[in-house]
């Protein structure tokens, strides 16, 4: 979840929304980049190292083995919360109720 909020505090972006409609074939490569880059910083700050790159070198980076992108996305979309009877997690029944 840490990664998704990175992902909405550089992006200004709703991270379910932009991924929950999209396939790995057809998703620009903005997001794809963002996503890694979120997915990456979280995991420089949980290991308090210092984020030494940008967007652009993960850009960099992804085009240098295009396979990794393709396992990643896989791994991504099986990650993401399943939305209960059609109705994303962000506003499902139970949250709007509180």
């Amino acid at each position: 979840m840490a990664a998704l909020y990175e992902y909405e505090r550089r992006t200004c972006r709703a991270a379910i929304a932009d991924f929950s409609g999209v396939d790995a074939e057809n998703m620009p490569l903005s997001l794809i980049v963002n996503l890694v880059v979120a997915g990456l910083v979280c995991g420089y700050k949980h290991e308090k190292r210092v984020v030494d790159f940008d967007e652009y070198d993960v850009a960099d980076w992804m085009g240098e083995d295009s396979e990794a992108i393709v396992a990643m996305l896989e791994m991504f979309t099986q990650s993401l919360p399943k939305p209960k009877n059609g109705i994303p997690p962000a506003t499902s029944q139970s949250k709007k109720a509180k």
